[in-house]
């Protein structure tokens, strides 16, 4: 109970500051997590290579024995194929975030200016930072070690601090725990504010209750209270069957997470239909043209239905599949809206606001130390 309720107080208090002090807490904070990634990659490769007590070079050992892929419903080649089927919900859980940064252009200064480089370099450090992690992670723990799927406090069944804690390391799971509960902080009030900011748009676009409107500060502080209400469900993780919840909770925000791409694919579709539908498919144009963006809509994670059939697991898989459906067409129903035509849809709503925003000029960068930041932040 100790966790959940002393960051839920301090997620609140964070995101009632203001936002420039919430922006400088996190630019702290994301510098942290870039170091932190930083060092488990380069920890993991002097473990590997010989680098701990006992001076066992394991290298990728445990890639040949259990092996790279665990085996899921069927066995061999199928069951491995259906393993990693299986983990596109867990997968969408840890992957949430880099559509924040989006969400975040209503908070920043001169965000055509500003946006376009960040964007470009995310797409690169996702890679690097996600596929190498992984990498890692599988490098230092089998698959089939049961410390994995146990309940440990804190971060205790990191894949990471079970690695160092078999190595005989002392000391340092310790450390690597604090640092990842710093990270997993900082994700939380990442969350907190995106929800906040979603729920108060819906609010301002009139779907959602009027009364969330109200503001203190700057801050909509209804739809915080609202959104700290939701949150609560997080003690749920505080009994004993804590594995068990944190697996409903990871279905359900993996789900909901699967589909926010979709629609982000719809949404880009009726985009790229009203420029063509109104003359405007001039990548020129564009502040932040893409040439690889996808028209598809994102895959839903697919869970078979034999063998190892749980009712429990099929509910809070598809939890939220069913709220979304709910509330779209119960919408749909109520207020009868219409869909607009690609030609009538409104591509330069908030451009004044903007294009006045554009005049701020930001000062260029002149040192070493500026130019390297505006390298590495955009």
């Amino acid at each position: 109970m100790e966790y959940p309720t002393k960051e839920m107080a301090e997620k609140v208090g964070s995101v009632l500051a203001q936002v420039p002090s919430y922006g400088e807490g996190e630019f702290w904070f994301s510098s942290f997590k870039i170091l932190l990634i930083l060092g488990l990659i380069v920890m993991t490769f002097i473990l590997m290579v010989g680098g701990n007590p006992s001076g066992d070079a394991f290298r990728f050992r445990y890639w040949n024995n259990p092996g790279a892929f665990n085996e899921y419903l069927a066995p061999d080649a199928t069951g491995r194929f259906l393993g990693f089927w299986g983990c596109f919900v867990q997968a969408a859980y840890a992957f949430g975030g880099p559509d924040y940064i989006a969400l975040a252009a209503g908070e920043t200064r001169s965000p055509r200016r500003v946006l376009p480089s960040v964007f470009s370099r995310v797409t690169y450090r996702l890679v690097f930072s996600y596929i190498l992690d992984i990498l890692a992670a599988g490098i230092l723990v089998p698959h089939n070690d049961p410390d994995l799927v146990n309940s440990k406090p804190g971060a205790g069944s990191s894949p990471f601090v079970i690695g160092v804690k078999r190595l005989g390391i002392p000391v340092l799971p310790s450390v690597i725990n604090a640092v990842l509960l710093t990270s997993a902080w900082s994700c939380g009030i990442e969350v907190f504010f995106a929800a906040i900011r979603s729920l108060y748009a819906l609010v301002i676009d009139r779907k959602a209750p009027k009364f969330l409107v109200k503001t203190w500060r700057g801050t909509p502080i209804y739809c915080v209270l609202a959104i700290w209400l939701v949150a609560q469900i997080s003690y749920m993780a505080a009994s004993s069957s804590s594995l068990t919840v944190f697996n409903w909770l990871a279905n359900i925000i993996g789900s909901s997470m699967l589909l926010a791409f979709m629609m982000f694919h719809v949404i880009y579709i009726r985009f790229r239909n009203a420029q063509i539908a109104q003359g405007i498919i001039d990548a020129q144009r564009l502040w932040f043209p893409s040439s690889f963006t996808p028209s598809y809509s994102s895959l839903m994670a697919f869970r078979s239905l034999e063998g190892h059939w749980s009712i429990e697991d099929f509910i809070f898989a598809y939890f939220s599949v069913a709220i979304f459906l709910a509330l779209y067409l119960g919408y749909k129903l109520i207020y009868r809206p219409k869909m607009p035509s690609p030609s009538q849809l409104s591509l330069m709503a908030g451009r004044t606001e903007t294009d006045i925003d554009d005049t701020f000029v930001e000062k260029e960068p002149t040192t070493k130390k500026e130019k390297f930041h505006r390298w590495l932040w955009g």
